[in-house]
């Protein structure tokens, strides 16, 4: 039986995550045609907050990934 290949299920995660994105911007415009644009303002804002906490996860997480590596291979030329 083989295995299924990881390309494929990379795809099928991303239309899974686009699918629930959209869901979840249709559910928000439609709260927000009847709570009005008030209601917009917070959202863009907790949007934003997430965002760039997001934003700052990756690129700390990349940057201290690559200098916990630069320093392995220091200490292991030692």
């Amino acid at each position: 039986m083989s295995t299924p290949n990881s390309g494929g299920r990379d795809v099928a995660t991303l239309v899974a995550l686009f699918g629930v994105i959209g869901s979840v911007g249709l559910v928000t415009g439609l709260v927000a045609m009847v709570l009005g644009s008030g209601f917009l303002l917070v959202v863009f804002l907790l949007v934003g907050m997430v965002g760039v906490a997001a934003l700052q996860y990756v690129i700390w997480g990349w940057k201290l990934d690559r200098d916990r590596i630069q320093d392995d291979n220091v200490n292991n030329n030692e």
